[in-house]
Parts: C-alpha cells; sequence; structure tokens
C-alpha cells in the first residue's frame, strides 16, 4: 500500500485504494488503521490518506546511520568550499537516482538587490532580462531594479497605496492602484499611464495571462474578477459559495459526494460548532473562513450517524 504514494499522487482515499489493490472494505480499513496507528499514514482534508510522520523519522534515521553519507561527508564539504556549487551524493534507487545527501558552498544565498528607499514594498514582478519591477506601496509608485547596472528608477509616481504588479511579453507592467481603487497600466513604448478598470472595491491580486486577460480580487465583494482584453469588459469568476458536508464515521468518506469521515481536519473543525458560527478551514487554496449556515439530518438510513453541515465562504 505505501508504494501507492508519488510525488504524483501524494494523497488516497479508502475508496480509491480498495479499487487500486483489489481489498475488501473491511481488510482495507484493518491495514489502514494499522498503518494509521504506527505514523506510516495520516489523515488528511476530505477523509483522504498521506505519507505520516514516521516516514519522516525512518528517513532521519537511515540517513545519520549510512554509511555512504559518512564516508561522502569530507569530499562534499571539500567540493563546496573549493567550488561555487552544490556537491551531491546520489545512489541508484531501482530505476531512480536519488540524492541523499548534498551540501551547498553558500549556506545563505539571499542577498539585498535594495538596501534603501522603499517603504512597504508590496508585490514585485521579475522580467527575462532579470530586472525587477516593485509595488512601492507607501512611496505611491511603481519601480524598477535594472539588473545590469543595480539602479532604481521610478516609473509611476502619484499613486495611491499600489500593492501588485505584472508583466506582458512585450515589457508593459500592470498594477493595482488599490486606495484609487483602480487596475492601471504603464505602457514601455510611450511611458504613459491609462487606467483599464476603474470603481474597483479594493483591488488585492494581479495576474496576467497568455491573452492579456486580467484576474484581480476584489476584497470588498470577496470575488475574483476578470477583465478580458479583446472587449474590455469585467465579469465575476468566483464568489463566496456554500458547500455541504456529511460527517460519518471513521472510514467513512466519499469527497466527491461531500462525504467525510468525522476524523478528517474539516469534520473536526466543523463539529460541534453551531449555526451562525464562523470556522477557518485549510484548503489546497489556502486558509479561508466559512459561516456555518445550517445544521440537520441528512435523509439517510437511521442507523448510520449523520452529521450534515453547510457552510458558506464569509
Amino acid at each position: 500500500m505505501l508504494d501507492l504514494f508519488t510525488e504524483a499522487r501524494p494523497q488516497w482515499s479508502p475508496e480509491e485504494l480498495m479499487k487500486e489493490l483489489g481489498y475488501t472494505r473491511p481488510t482495507l480499513y484493518r491495514y489502514l488503521k494499522s498503518l494509521k496507528d504506527s505514523g506510516f499514514v495520516m489523515p488528511t482534508r476530505g477523509g483522504r490518506f498521506a505519507l505520516g510522520p514516521r516516514v519522516v523519522e525512518m528517513d532521519y534515521l537511515s540517513r545519520r546511520s549510512d554509511p555512504l553519507i559518512a564516508a561522502a561527508t569530507p569530499h562534499l564539504e571539500r567540493l563546496s568550499a573549493a567550488h561555487p556549487c552544490t556537491a551531491l551524493v546520489v545512489r541508484w534507487y531501482g530505476e531512480k537516482m536519488l540524492c541523499v545527501a548534498s551540501i551547498a558552498s553558500v549556506v545563505n544565498p539571499v542577498s539585498t538587490l535594495i538596501a534603501s528607499g522603499l517603504n512597504v514594498p508590496n508585490g514585485i514582478v521579475l522580467d527575462p532580462s532579470g530586472n525587477v519591477y516593485i509595488a512601492d506601496t507607501v512611496n505611491n509608485a511603481i519601480k524598477k531594479w535594472t539588473a545590469s547596472s543595480g539602479v532604481v528608477s521610478t516609473l509611476v509616481s502619484g499613486l495611491n497605496g499600489p500593492n501588485n504588479v505584472a508583466l506582458d511579453a512585450t515589457g508593459n507592467v500592470y498594477f493595482s492602484d488599490s486606495n484609487n481603487n483602480a487596475i492601471k497600466k504603464w505602457t514601455a513604448s510611450t511611458q504613459a499611464v491609462s487606467t483599464l478598470i476603474s470603481s474597483i472595491a479594493l483591488p488585492k491580486g494581479l495576474v496576467l495571462d497568455s491573452s492579456g486577460n486580467i484576474y484581480y480580487i476584489e476584497r470588498n465583494t470577496q470575488s475574483i474578477k476578470k477583465w478580458s482584453a479583446s472587449n474590455q469588459q469585467v465579469s465575476t469568476v468566483a464568489t463566496g459559495q456554500s458547500e455541504s458536508f456529511i460527517i460519518l464515521g471513521a472510514w467513512d468518506s466519499d469527497p466527491d459526494q461531500h462525504v467525510i469521515s468525522y476524523l478528517a481536519p474539516v469534520a473536526q473543525k466543523l463539529i460541534n460548532k453551531k449555526a451562525g458560527e464562523e470556522v477557518e478551514l485549510e484548503t489546497d487554496s489556502g486558509v479561508h473562513r466559512y459561516s456555518v449556515d445550517a445544521i440537520e439530518a441528512a435523509p439517510l438510513p437511521a442507523s448510520a450517524a449523520v452529521t450534515p453541515v453547510e457552510t458558506t465562504t464569509a
């Protein structure tokens, strides 16, 4: 079972494991319980399972006791001291080349590009030449650090709380002029500034796709918007949505049908909550706040212990 957990597929649901391995439900649950109790797997969001902390511990112990690493460490130290590099020790593992140890020449590879002159920089973007564009929020400006000279220049001034920047293939700079409730564009060929979108309720976050469409967050409405380059129209991509969960026993889950085990992190957060209360849930896209709309009996057999919870993104 442990061999199924890979970089491409790090999590599995009980139903997926049963289908892949051909186990009956009682057999699979018995194996999962044994692996969970010993720390080799752990429950994750949505009633799924991932490799557990015991695997990390065994990796640490393996590296501490590996004679290859012990013999190679002095050579890694010598190589990394003599050359600007990361020295590696690798070994064959099946059909894979596995790195088992490494030492880098530079302990802290972070260097300071701009030491002064900025005031709460909030958002940067890098162009193909290595130049850096910065939203200098409190100084109300968009600035550029030129890689070839290390010089910082001001592209746009007189803004009001710019907080994000994006760049297209021709070097034009797009940015949120947050407190002016607008998204603007600095055109590289003319150095002129134009307003693309106005009357935005506190724009935050800015992404440009390959077609020139702009995606941004409108904080006051808790929504994600899209500005279409083809017609200059703004549409809503996503907003607060309702979602229902059915909470069942330890080994019952069907994430596609919103059925989750009471042991799942989401269920643990929701259990004992009352309608009207709020809860923070961690999803693949980050931590989000939900409000509990209702708790009611699900249309399942009376023998099933069920706690359905409906939530709405705050």
